[in-house]
């Protein structure tokens, strides 16, 4: 039986986000950024040069082979990257122009957009986007690369989901329901109380703006959710906060997720513990398979991403689809995100922008 949001006698609203504070207990200083002042600094602040040139090392290890490192630029031809100098690139990058020039969460475009970055690349990934759009797949709500990306598109995906329902009061109830049986894990990490249910209040708000308390109020549109995302302090808590849940799911899991906590960097594998300081908790990590299962085994959702790479995908199929947590099934509506070399963006299929006026 899922709570009625309206009930507001026996399920008081949470307070509105204050001035977070900079510490959890039992949690490293470092895993919420903050400044001197005790506020969240959003990690969408660019450093302070923006002229930012990565050099990235050609295929092997340039620290050992003794070679100097090349200078991807735009000049390069992005076909002959190896995995290993894209994953470095996308690191190197500092996300500087991202965070000077786009949005924290773009209102959708056409899946051609994509298709045209593409268009002088590499023909399996031309292919996989050709196949993409054929089935429907035409609509592309792009996140700011800012190590955020995959919590911002989770996010979106999530609340559209509600939003598409043809019962969005139901499916509010069951999210929020979702997100508080989540609440004791994070209690059990140690996590302080007070303060990831501040982090908390700006989603759960979302959530319950689809079951309103007025039957008569109208519920959020498209273009209403994209404008509540883009503002960064509430963008910015929302993240912490599915880091958060993210993080617990996966220390009161540590026999299923052990074997996947390995560095990003060095391939080694790490504890529990420091997974979770280095890799999750920190804004600005990116979010790799452990990251995604448990946020999508947490919060009982289905996610399925597209990826768009070059590898050759055999038995007659065009595309990769990874697929994470239960109900992944089309029929079953799992979020879907397309996934290229260290960035996700949410993938809808055959649901035009509504209510998104003119600009």
């Amino acid at each position: 039986m899922t709570r009625d949001l309206t009930d507001t006698t026996s399920h008081p609203d949470p307070p509105p986000p204050k001035k977070a504070r900079t510490e959890l207990s039992e949690m490293p200083a470092d895993s919420v950024p903050s400044d001197s002042t005790g506020g969240v600094v959003p990690h969408d602040v660019p450093p302070e040069s923006s002229e930012v040139r990565p050099e990235v090392p050609p295929a092997g290890n340039a620290e050992t082979s003794g070679t100097a490192p090349r200078v991807i630029d735009e000049n390069t031809d992005m076909t002959t990257l190896t995995d290993q100098e894209i994953m470095r690139l996308m690191e190197g990058m500092g996300h500087a122009q991202d965070a000077m020039t786009k949005p924290l969460i773009s209102t959708p475009v056409p899946l051609k957009v994509i298709r045209d970055e593409y268009e002088r690349g590499s023909p399996q990934v031309l292919k996989k986007l050709d196949w993409l759009q054929e089935k429907g797949w035409d609509q592309v709500w792009r996140a700011r690369g800012d190590g955020d990306c995959f919590y911002r598109s989770f996010t979106l995906a999530y609340l559209l989901r509600i939003l598409h329902d043809p019962e969005p009061a139901l499916a509010a109830n069951l999210a929020f329901d979702a997100i508080q049986r989540a609440l004791p894990a994070m209690q059990q990490a140690g996590f302080d109380p007070d303060l990831y249910e501040e982090f908390l209040a700006p989603l759960l708000e979302l959530v319950r703006s689809f079951a309103p308390e007025n039957e008569e109020a109208e519920i959020p549109t498209e273009w209403a959710l994209v404008q509540s995302l883009q503002d960064p302090e509430r963008s910015n808590c929302i993240v912490v906060a599915l880091r958060l849940i993210t993080s617990a799911y996966i220390r009161s899991h540590v026999d299923l997720f052990s074997p996947f906590l390995l560095s990003p960097t060095t391939f080694l594998p790490l504890t529990t513990d420091d997974f979770c300081r280095q890799e999750v908790e920190p804004c600005g990590k990116e979010a790799d398979h452990a990251q995604i299962m448990a946020l999508a085994e947490a919060l009982e959702i289905g996610i399925r991403i597209a990826y768009l790479d070059r590898s050759e995908v055999g038995s007659g199929d065009v595309i990769n689809w990874v697929e994470f947590g239960k109900a992944t099934a089309e029929e079953d509506k799992p979020l879907t995100l397309l996934y290229r070399p260290g960035h996700y963006d949410v993938l809808a299929k055959d649901v035009l922008p509504t209510n998104i006026p003119d600009v």
